[in-house]
């Protein structure tokens, strides 16, 4: 989208929740990747000592259905703060140094645990395949 001199930057909305059993950062990674689904969601950022994630979204999507998506994920949300921000500060879906890092994650090693439960999946199933062909 481009701005041109002279005109408003629009505007977008950012959403600051308080979610509980935060505490580690496969569980903020959960909340990101269920928060990419959203239509009207632009990007998230999260603190996991003061259980708070941040979301930019368009002012088409309300905080309530903002917190509404993150509850179904399995972590309860209420908002906590709303603001108007310029488009340009949006904070997008670029996972920065740091993102579900650091002291209480358990993610230390760089691994990703939703594909290694998927590897793990796929790998019982193919073993229960070739038992089967066994018989």
């Amino acid at each position: 989208m481009t701005v041109l001199a002279g005109q408003p930057n629009p505007r977008i909305g950012r959403t600051t929740l308080q979610v509980e059993k935060i505490n580690c950062g496969a569980r903020l990674r959960v909340i990101d990747a269920e928060l990419r689904k959203v239509p009207g969601v632009l990007g998230v950022t999260g603190n996991l000592a003061a259980g708070r994630v941040v979301v930019d979204h368009e002012l088409a999507l309300t905080p309530v259905q903002v917190a509404a998506a993150v509850t179904a994920s399995g972590y309860p949300a209420k908002v906590s703060g709303v603001q108007a921000v310029d488009r340009r500060e949006a904070r997008l879906f670029n996972r920065e140094p740091g993102f579900g890092t650091g002291p209480g994650c358990c993610n230390l090693g760089g691994a990703n645990p939703v594909a290694d439960s998927w590897r793990e999946l796929r790998r019982r199933v193919m073993r229960m395949g070739h038992q089967r062909g066994s018989r």
